[in-house]
């Protein structure tokens, strides 16, 4: 209930289905108390309170970008993970979290796929010099070019010295904010983003019932459907672990005959139960 006021990185038909389904004859699910919140998804400025927005991919972060609160200062590892991130976003604007994501001339080149999409979306504007960098930030906080030169001089200087810096930040790549620009910007906000729970299943990706913890005949699943993977929080890019890993087993394990399809749960009455729960 905590993160209703978030927006969601998800589609408008992104509701659980498959674990509805799989519920309602029956199966268990796991850890579905544990969704994970992503610390930057885009604002759009032509739709700012939109429901649904564009993740910023974590890429521009480990290409060096750098977030910046409303008053042009930093105030977190970028590289800290997702829930780390986004919580330290929440306690410096926890009514309405609306930060800018900054990256540097070198960084935007090394993300040569990412930046130009959002450019062309209108998610991220490119600025010839910090003065106009300034001035379209100042729009929603406390910013001065004084402040932004000295947080980003600050920054360049941490990273020439090595080391951790206050937030600590111990990698710092393409780390020079010390020249003319140009610079690209764009508004990012926490997101709600991935459900860490979903439906039980065993190694083989059988899925499993709740009374008794043995497989729902004929009954099998792989990929973010599945809970149980990551625990309470996701690293990124380990989606590919659910869909892969369990892919593969799913596909070496599950049975075509007709013997199997005979005991799949989804006879007729299991099927209208099904229906049932969805149109609810």
């Amino acid at each position: 209930p905590d993160l209703v006021k978030f927006a969601t990185t998800n589609t408008a038909g992104t509701t659980g289905d498959g674990v509805k389904l799989a519920m309602a004859v029956g199966a268990d699910a796991v850890e579905l108390e544990h969704v994970q919140v992503h610390p930057t998804g885009f604002i759009d400025p032509k739709s700012p309170a939109a429901g649904t927005k564009t993740l910023c991919a974590e890429m521009t972060r480990g290409a060096g970008a750098l977030l910046l609160n409303r008053s042009g200062r930093r105030f977190v590892n970028e590289l800290g993970t997702r829930d780390h991130v986004s919580g330290e976003m929440i306690k410096q604007d926890p009514e309405d979290p609306d930060f800018v994501i900054l990256m540097n001339d070198a960084q935007a080149r090394e993300a040569d796929k990412h930046v130009p999409l959002y450019l062309g979306k209108g998610l991220m504007t490119k600025f010839e010099s910090l003065d106009h960098l300034a001035v379209w930030m100042a729009e929603r906080g406390e910013v001065t070019r004084a402040t932004l030169e000295a947080t980003l001089l600050n920054y360049t200087e941490a990273a020439s010295r090595g080391g951790a810096d206050e937030f600590g930040k111990t990698f710092f790549h393409n780390s020079n904010f010390s020249g003319p620009g140009p610079w690209y910007a764009g508004r990012v906000t926490p997101v709600v983003h991935y459900s860490m729970g979903g439906l039980a299943v065993d190694a083989q990706g059988h899925v499993l019932r709740k009374e008794s913890s043995e497989a729902v005949p004929g009954l099998y699943a792989a990929g973010e459907v599945i809970g149980g993977v990551h625990g309470k929080n996701r690293l990124g890019g380990n989606a590919l672990t659910e869909c892969a890993v369990f892919g593969r087993a799913v596909g070496e394990a599950v049975s075509f005959s007709p013997q199997a399809a005979a005991s799949s749960p989804m006879g007729s009455s299991a099927q209208a139960g099904a229906e049932s729960q969805l149109s609810r």
